[in-house]
């Protein structure tokens, strides 16, 4: 592992949520909760370079199932991506869904 792999790992290993560290076209970092989201097929690597393109933002972005809200922070290894799961929104009913069915 280099120095600045080593780094990052002490600084972010231990985080819940996944964390990665975007450089030069391509992932110089991610912790393990990272490893496991960047390996899941819905998971474009495209997609989270046009989000580190925004830092000091915090988006909500779906990836597969899940939604996440995405922070960004310039690093001086490269951008830093933390993605913190949210819970799935409730589905609203209408107001007048009951309506409709004492209607039939």
């Amino acid at each position: 592992m280099d120095p600045m792999t080593s780094h990052l790992e002490r600084q972010f290993g231990c985080f819940p949520e996944p964390v990665i560290v975007l450089s030069g076209g391509q992932a110089i970092y991610s912790n393990e909760p990272g490893q496991q989201l960047l390996q899941e097929e819905g998971v474009p690597l495209d997609l989270l370079f046009a989000l580190a393109e925004h830092p000091g933002d915090a988006l909500e972005i779906a990836l597969g199932e899940a939604v996440y809200r995405v922070t960004v922070t310039p690093l001086n290894e490269g951008d830093l991506l933390v993605l913190r799961p949210m819970a799935a929104p409730e589905e609203k009913k209408h107001p007048f869904s009951n309506a409709v069915y004492r209607m039939r």
